[in-house]
């Protein structure tokens, strides 16, 4: 994964360069308690945050096996 298809794939989900918390969760498929976890910490205008620094919470919580 890289975080350019990462941030291209949900701004072509929210067709926005924003998203916020629900969409965010529905993008993952899990409940929006569970997405919180990437959001914490993100500026954010409104409850809209940035997706590339979405995208980049998303990857610092990645595993590789």
């Amino acid at each position: 994964m890289k975080k350019s298809e990462i941030v291209k794939d949900m701004k072509a989900f929210t067709g926005s360069a924003f998203i916020n918390r629900s969409e965010f969760a529905r993008y993952l498929g899990v409940q929006p308690k569970h997405a919180d976890k990437y959001l914490v910490g993100l500026e954010h205008i409104g409850r809209m945050y940035f997706i590339p620094d979405v995208a980049e919470a998303l990857l610092k919580e990645a595993v590789v096996r």
